[in-house]
């Protein structure tokens, strides 16, 4: 029984090791190179392209305001231009490439987050 026992684990053991191998020789998907795709160039739409909405985003942030305040400040403070108005979620997708720094080519670089 025992030497049954002991011949099926060397059998497994076997099978893994070859698996193993077979796994090394395989090409490996580098995620930087997928990563690198994917950071093409931002577009500015809608009330995003206004300098001023682009400012009041970020300093609203930056003191702690949630996307949905700074959406209903912006509709506050611009109550005639619904043009103005971007979406809690654009305003989340500009956020994160703010910090990610893909909008340096619009002047608008990354926030010091060490100093908050």
């Amino acid at each position: 029984m025992m030497e049954e026992i002991l011949r099926r684990l060397e059998s497994i053991q076997k099978d893994v090791t070859d698996i193993k191998g077979m796994i090394s020789g395989m090409p490996r998907e580098r995620r930087t190179e997928l990563r690198k795709k994917s950071c093409t160039s931002q577009r500015l739409l809608g009330g995003l392209r206004d300098p001023q909405i682009r400012s009041a985003i970020v300093r609203h942030k930056l003191d702690g305001r949630s996307f949905l305040d700074i959406a209903a400040y912006i509709r506050e403070y611009w109550p005639g231009q619904p043009e103005k108005w971007p979406s809690k979620s654009a305003i989340h997708r500009f956020w994160q490439n703010v910090k990610d720094g893909r909008l340096v080519e619009y002047g608008i670089n990354p926030p010091d987050m060490t100093a908050l």
